[in-house]
């Protein structure tokens, strides 16, 4: 008789438990935001380097202490800037504009890979390496933060 009446409540609780779970896992954290609300230095790398581009969407993505924004641009090249509108990746598989290369790396690619087209390129190992795609089979190669090569990444 009591566990035909204690039953119900331990069942609500269950469901409360798990309906104040996943309304405080969506907290609004990550969202789609209007690009105004990007760093400004954001907004100036973009009209710099691609004068001609629309962003089409911004994603604002946090992740405790950290936050990113995720820039798509109407001609499908993903940008992604830190907080302080800091660029750290970028991705296009038409190729990227060449004034978003280091000068020394831009050469380097275009001497030992001629025909190739960098499509990516991304700060890696904790903002230490800069790290670039080829679209020749993906082939991803290391640089410093000078811009010396350092090697294929495997």
């Amino acid at each position: 008789m009591i566990r035909k009446l204690i039953m119900p409540f331990i069942g609500a609780a269950i469901l409360t438990l798990f309906v104040a779970g996943m309304l405080t896992s969506c907290d609004d954290k990550d969202a789609f935001v209007p690009e105004t609300d990007l760093p400004a230095a954001s907004r100036t790398y973009i009209q710099t380097h691609f004068p001609d581009v629309a962003i089409s969407q911004v994603w604002k993505d946090k992740d405790g202490s950290r936050t990113d924004y995720e820039v798509t641009l109407v001609n499908a090249a993903f940008l992604e800037f830190d907080k302080n509108g800091t660029v750290i990746k970028l991705e296009s598989y038409a190729g990227l504009p060449q004034s978003t290369i280091m000068p020394n790396i831009y050469e380097y690619v275009t001497v030992k890979f001629p025909t190739q087209k960098i499509i990516k390129w991304e700060l890696e190992d904790n903002r230490k390496v800069q790290e670039v795609t080829l679209l020749m089979g993906e082939v991803e190669l290391r640089f410093d933060l000078a811009g010396n090569f350092i090697g294929f990444d495997n």
